[in-house]
């Protein structure tokens, strides 16, 4: 799962914890910054380091114009 900043982010980890709490399913989960830190967790992704071939849920709170996920989609690729 990947929750893209910033309202993506509570989105993708309250996912995360309701599958593991209630099913008991381990997903992993990722999400990015805005920005790159280079304090603390470093770089710009957080959580799950992915990997060619890994499949992704995008986990987003509004699809207005679909923007965000054309972006991230890009940005994953890299």
């Amino acid at each position: 799962m990947f929750g893209p900043a910033y309202k993506g982010i509570p989105l993708c980890l309250t996912t995360a914890i309701a599958l593991k709490n209630k099913f008991d399913i381990d997903k992993n989960y990722s999400f990015d910054r805005k920005e790159a830190k280079a304090h603390g967790d470093k770089g710009k992704l957080v959580g799950y380091n992915l990997q060619d071939g890994d499949g992704v849920i995008l986990l987003d709170d509004v699809m207005t114009t679909g923007q965000t996920k054309v972006d991230t989609i890009e940005e994953l690729k890299t």
